[in-house]
């Protein structure tokens, strides 16, 4: 089974070593493809290692 897992703002800064500010700059200047959930929450398509860096997400361990 194919499950797609999303981290929040605050998951991707701390996997990046960097602010959320960050993050959020990332995210609007459309370097890290994001989906809006509710009103002004976002997440990121976290991905395995092995999917390689086009698969449009943030690597993460699965």
């Amino acid at each position: 089974m194919n499950e797609v897992a999303f981290l929040a703002v605050a998951e991707v800064a701390s996997v990046m070593s960097v602010s959320k500010m960050t993050v959020y700059r990332l995210v609007n200047s459309g370097h890290l493809p994001a989906i809006r959930v509710g009103r002004g929450n976002w997440v990121v398509r976290a991905r395995r290692r092995a999917d390689g860096p086009g698969s449009g997400g943030l690597g993460a361990q699965s």
